[in-house]
């Protein structure tokens, strides 16, 4: 699955971003596939050992330098104008970028699609309020874009050893962030139920 990831993140039609993956004491060969097949001076690799999800995405925030972040976990995989679409929007100057995402299985069997319409929040808990309300707030960090420097100054982190450490991140943030922008476009894809995956 982490081929099929990072090769959905090296097609993107817009070329300026790094792709930082961090090895949380993975056993299996991850690693040594992604460095034999894969020569891109965009990938860095932090190596620790396990800590598990929360600590491998702190990790991760400690060391990028781009302007926004984008959680994506190894097993899904992305669309090809992801980014492109995600630049459309930034230059806006919005704090968060909610997107749509479809869900598949292992036989690559579409499952659902979320839809909504696009909308511009002036603030998260706008937002937060509304998806509350209509039951569709998402949790998961891997369908949002966040602002790095609003991270900073949250000094916000992904608390260890609880579960749904995405939920309580993404509350956190939204409740401090001002625009916020929902796309309807299908930009992630995830894979749901698979034995072993990154989120089971």
């Amino acid at each position: 699955y982490i081929i099929k990831c990072i090769s959905s993140l090296l097609c993107q039609d817009y070329a300026d971003y790094e792709i930082i993956i961090v090895n949380d004491g993975t056993e299996d060969r991850s690693i040594k596939l992604i460095q034999q097949n894969f020569d891109d001076l965009r990938i860095r690799i932090i190596n620790q050992e396990n800590q598990g999800l929360s600590a491998a995405r702190n990790a991760g925030m400690k060391v990028a330098s781009g302007d926004y972040l984008w959680f994506i976990d190894s097993d899904d995989y992305v669309a090809i104008n992801a980014c492109e679409e995600f630049v459309k929007h930034l230059c806006t100057g919005c704090d968060l970028i909610v997107f749509n995402r479809c869900l598949f299985d292992d036989q690559e069997k579409e499952i659902v699609t979320f839809n909504d319409v696009n909308k511009i929040y002036n603030s998260g808990r706008a937002y937060l309020l509304n998806a509350v309300k209509y039951r569709d707030f998402a949790a998961p960090v891997c369908f949002k874009i966040f602002r790095r420097n609003l991270i900073q100054t949250l000094q916000l982190r992904f608390t260890k050893d609880i579960v749904y450490e995405d939920l309580l991140f993404s509350f956190e943030y939204l409740y401090n962030s001002n625009k916020v922008i929902v796309l309807d476009d299908n930009l992630y894809f995830y894979r749901h139920h698979r034995n072993g995956n990154i989120t089971s």
